[in-house]
């Protein structure tokens, strides 16, 4: 094996052990060593390394199983963070997350207009202050990367954000003018994704989800969007646009759609149910799950809608697992869950199927984007 090809293979290594102990810590050098595949001595070698570089420590001794008591291993929480953000119709959340992707520091505040001018300072602004508050309290921690959750389509490889209806922007190169904000500071890469894309790597194996290869992460708001992982990776597609549920064409005589069609998902939500933002939409939502909306705004004509998006997709991509998130599944009893997860099982072939909440409580956004600044940094040590 040439040089090169045998340091992409120990780079390869080294970023499968520390997932694997992530997803199993406390956990001891021979488990790792099953756990991997790889040879005792590659392990120990590679673990001797990461302990150097203060990614993970030895956290004491475990049981005995017949021999000597092993010593465990988990991840160093005080060294690394990354920084993730969230931008929202109508407000800039952000927070610092150590190795396992616990929050450990949040600040947002109301988005500011224009966003297409002020989105960026804005970003920078907070990012500034959350560094200060965290080093104040641990002085040795490094900042690895930033991701960045934004609400419509964006182009991933170019950091270029594509169409959306939340704002009036497009073809804006936010990850460009970070850089340049950033040019004479501590340069961090930057990951720039669609919200609900985060969201839906959150609920996967690297989450807090279940060990699924392929299911679909639907975000229901008062903007609809979704993520489809196959494979155990985010489908982007050919033009990065993938995962646009809320463009599903459901109703051909229906309302206009921003995008310029007619009866797109979000287009017939929304004339159900009319609101600006999540906070409305959630309150809406609440009254029509107790019935104090008008008439017109009934909740079975609604789902009705959500039901015939969910079978089309589950039909189209043969899902283990339908996650139904956003503002939604706040307020959502258990009964309309089973009563989505019915109708969809008696229009689709997965009689089986099922339809669940987020297993992230808060912001999957948050932690989807903490897993993939992560992830990043793993690829490259």
């Amino acid at each position: 094996m040439s040089q090169g090809n045998a340091q992409l293979m120990r780079r390869l290594n080294k970023s499968s052990l520390i997932r694997t102990l992530l997803r199993c810590a406390p956990v001891s050098r021979a488990k790792l060593t099953k756990l991997s595949g790889l040879s005792p001595t590659t392990v120990s070698s590679i673990i001797d390394e990461l302990i150097s570089k203060r990614l993970i420590v030895e956290s004491g001794i475990g049981l005995s199983s017949g021999g000597r008591r092993p010593v465990m291993l988990a991840p160093d929480t005080d060294r690394y963070h990354a920084i993730v953000v969230h931008v929202a119709g109508d407000r800039v959340s952000s927070a610092v997350t150590n190795l396992r992707h616990d929050v450990v520091e949040t600040l947002g505040n109301p988005i500011r207009q224009p966003v297409r001018d002020t989105i960026a300072d804005h970003i920078a602004g907070l990012v500034e202050e959350m560094r200060v508050r965290v080093r104040a309290r641990n002085p040795v921690c490094e900042f690895i990367g930033m991701a960045v959750g934004w609400p419509g389509i964006v182009h991933v490889q170019s950091g270029m954000i594509g169409e959306t209806s939340v704002f009036e922007i497009s073809s804006f190169d936010l990850r460009g003018e970070l850089a340049r904000l950033y040019h004479d500071k501590e340069t961090l890469p930057v990951h720039i994704d669609n919200d609900a894309n985060l969201a839906g790597i959150a609920e996967g194996p690297a989450g807090l989800g279940e060990p699924l290869q392929n299911y679909l992460y639907i975000q229901l708001g008062y903007q609809v969007g979704g993520s489809v992982v196959l494979n155990g990776n985010v489908l982007y597609g050919h033009s990065e646009r993938a995962g646009e549920f809320g463009h599903m064409i459901v109703d051909r005589k229906g309302p206009l759609c921003f995008c310029g069609n007619r009866g797109c998902l979000t287009a017939v939500l929304n004339e159900l149910l009319p609101a600006t933002n999540d906070h409305d939409y959630a309150a809406s939502v609440g009254r029509m799950v107790s019935g104090e909306q008008p008439e017109c705004l009934r909740m079975d004509e609604y789902l009705e809608y959500v039901y015939i998006g969910i079978a089309s997709c589950v039909n189209l991509f043969d899902p283990e697992l339908v996650i139904l998130g956003g503002p939604f599944s706040d307020v959502a009893s258990d009964g309309i869950y089973e009563s989505v997860q019915s109708s969809v099982r008696a229009n689709t072939f997965n009689r089986s199927l099922r339809v669940t909440r987020p297993s992230v409580e808060g912001s999957g956004i948050l932690r989807g984007g903490s897993i993939v600044a992560f992830s990043e940094f793993f690829d490259c040590i």
